[in-house]
């Protein structure tokens, strides 16, 4: 049975999960705050997705994952889009702590400037203390290429960084179950590209 957590605001960072598998999803298209701590003791699986637009706006979102028993498998997946005149902020630590065991943390970040006011800070950090782990992790940064822009443009497509963007978007989106719920309140494209 899934324990699925539709934001990372509901997460409950006074409790220590046990045999749980956890689905987060959070979409975070506001200017908001968000600070969240998940603790794993024995036998979880805890799959974490996160969508970050702004536009004209701050937003900062920050995950504290911590291992502190055995058998975990951990998956944080985030998107970060930032448009005109916005900054984002995200920042998910893994922590895999002493004498544990058999405990697995994997972190792709990916992040999209949309402008030349946009700015992103992210940051995967791993903190492993133990041998008998498996972890990995990723960060890229990009903007639309200007080639592959007027390539498409030469085709007849004339919204192409639309198309590109909600390609994107929905890349991250089917990967999570719960995220098909919420696309109808997921992104506006157009006000990520104007």
């Amino acid at each position: 049975m899934k324990d699925i957590i539709n934001s990372l605001k509901d997460v409950k960072s006074n409790q220590v999960y046990h045999y749980a598998n956890l689905e987060i999803f959070g979409y975070y298209g506001a200017s908001e705050q968000i600070n969240t701590s998940i603790n794993l003791g024995n036998n979880n699986n805890a799959n974490v997705y996160i969508v970050n637009t702004a536009v004209d706006f701050e937003t900062e979102v920050n995950i504290n994952i911590k291992c502190t028993g055995n058998n975990n498998s951990v998956t944080v997946k985030s998107l970060n889009i930032a448009g005109k005149d916005s900054s984002i902020t995200n920042v998910v630590g893994v922590t895999i702590n002493k004498g544990t065991k058999a405990n697995s943390a994997h972190v792709n970040i990916k992040n999209f400037l949309l402008h030349n006011s946009s700015v992103i800070l992210a940051r995967p950090d791993l903190y492993i203390h133990t041998d008998s782990v498996e972890c990995s992790h990723g960060c890229s940064m990009g903007y639309f290429n200007a080639d592959q822009l007027f390539y498409l443009n030469t085709r007849g497509i004339k919204n192409a960084k639309e198309l590109l963007l909600q390609g994107i978007i929905n890349s991250m989106i089917v990967q999570s179950a719960e995220a098909d719920k919420h696309i109808e309140r997921l992104i506006d494209v157009q006000r990520l590209i104007s």
